[in-house]
């Protein structure tokens, strides 16, 4: 198979594979139509959650939150990550958590920051704490909410800190989990087809996107089909109307992607019939040589 100027998938013949189509989040459908490889940028993905998972120093001294970007005796510990906004550009976000002076709640304070600049300070710092266990008591639900603008065109983003995985041990500062769900534009990497016969494109990004289902066809009676050019098959009253769904369901097989059938012909047998062809010919020829000479003798005998 071979993929046309346009992308349609086509055979040596340009007749055009069938495959259940997607829908527009690469859903496979049960519509069925041309399979065609998109070759347009896969869309990026703005960073809705990002997941910190860290032990704070329970032994660290508390000092006053007067919190400053610049000054690193401000707070104790900082974690980045690089999140996405809706164009898919990269901005990185940091948070910084610094243990307050003694108040009976043990608070910690966390302040953020955006590329290098603190957020504005209409966004207020944020403070967790943690229970004599040293797991985390607050925030209840264990998430913080920043309200992100970029000036780059970008729409506005609630970005999610959640926090769930934090503790306060009696050990230093580690990070064990920097995760978040955003993801820039990627360009179209490779398409592999499986043996279920989805062909699925791979970005630049890492994403994965269906392209379509090839439809494979079976018929009550595969021996009356007619044959037509280039290794084609064409439907005819006795092969029956085509049974049409996908590999591996119903009798339909699988597919092998990527693979050339060798060929099915034993070519001892075919050595073997080809030599007792050459001396079926060899005596036939002998016989009419014997038969000609008898006939010219008969002749001169007259």
């Amino acid at each position: 198979m071979l993929v046309d100027k346009s992308g349609f998938v086509v055979n040596s013949a340009g007749h055009r594979a069938q495959a259940f189509q997607p829908d527009s989040f690469g859903n496979i459908t049960s519509n069925i139509g041309d399979l065609q490889i998109s070759t347009a940028d896969s869309a990026p993905q703005a960073t809705a959650t990002l997941t910190i998972g860290a032990n704070l120093d329970a032994t660290e001294t508390a000092i006053s939150p007067s919190f400053s970007i610049s000054d690193s005796t401000s707070y104790h510990s900082t974690a980045s990550a690089t999140i996405f906004d809706s164009l898919g550009v990269e901005h990185v976000f940091s948070s910084f958590f610094t243990k307050a002076l003694p108040d009976g709640s043990g608070n910690w304070e966390v302040n953020g920051a955006l590329d290098g600049v603190e957020l504005p300070q209409t966004i207020p710092s944020r403070v967790i704490n943690f229970d004599n266990a040293g797991g985390l008591t607050l925030p209840a639900n264990g998430q913080f909410t920043y309200a992100l603008t970029h000036g780059n065109g970008a729409a506005p983003q609630n970005l999610v800190i959640d926090l769930n995985q934090f503790t306060q041990f009696g050990s230093p500062f580690s990070i064990n989990k920097l995760d978040q769900n955003g993801y820039t534009t990627g360009r179209l990497v490779d398409v592999t087809i499986g043996s279920d016969g989805v062909a699925l494109a791979r970005f630049s990004n890492g994403q994965t996107r269906a392209q379509g289902q090839v439809a494979m066809a079976n018929f009550a009676n595969p021996q009356g089909l007619a044959e037509g050019s280039f290794s084609s098959w064409v439907e005819t009253s006795d092969s029956g109307s085509p049974l049409i769904g996908a590999p591996g369901t119903a009798s339909l097989g699988l597919l092998q992607s990527g693979a050339l059938e060798s060929s099915n012909v034993d070519v001892t047998e075919m050595l073997v019939n080809l030599i007792t062809a050459q001396r079926n010919f060899q005596a036939n020829a002998k016989t009419i040589e014997t038969t000609d000479s008898l006939t010219q003798t008969i002749m001169n005998i007259r």
